[in-house]
């Protein structure tokens, strides 16, 4: 079975049809998806789980994420977890690191770096991406940090 790992992306601009990402030979454990408008997320996995990713363009039907355990939420189906994240405007440059086992398995969120030359508003932008790895985890902690990865 395989377990799609998602984190939302709502723009302003609305949906774009956007390619999956597979790793690249260079990094195999290494995926980037672009996000509209202008957004690229990184995902690392470091559990040798995620197969591909692509971009979460919500429907009215889909899982909607719920953030009332801070700014990243996971929902999980019968194939898939969703792992959103509220974001800010000018987080262009996120990153996703996933470790842990399938006892537990850690989906750390950073907001990337942000720009020193402007002001950066506190709004709340839903986006994400869709991971899809070989099993579902027992168990997700999703964290958020700011900033980029050690």
């Amino acid at each position: 079975m395989a377990l799609s790992l998602v984190a939302a992306a709502i723009a302003s601009c609305g949906p774009a049809s956007v390619p999956t990402a597979s790793p690249s030979s260079q990094a195999p454990n290494e995926f980037q998806v672009a996000l509209p408008p202008n957004v690229t997320v990184t995902v690392v996995d470091q559990t040798g789980a995620v197969l591909a990713v692509e971009p979460w363009i919500p429907a009215v039907d889909d899982f909607m994420p719920e953030f009332d355990r801070g700014p990243v939420s996971v929902v999980s189906g019968r194939d898939f977890v969703r792992v959103a994240w509220l974001g800010r405007p000018c987080d262009t440059r996120p990153t996703v690191v996933i470790s842990g086992d399938m006892a537990e398995t850690q989906v750390d969120f950073f907001s990337g770096p942000l720009p020193t030359d402007v002001a950066c508003p506190d709004l709340g932008v839903t986006r994400g991406v869709d991971l899809t790895v070989t099993a579902v985890p027992d168990a997700l902690v999703p964290q958020h940090h700011e900033g980029t990865p050690p």
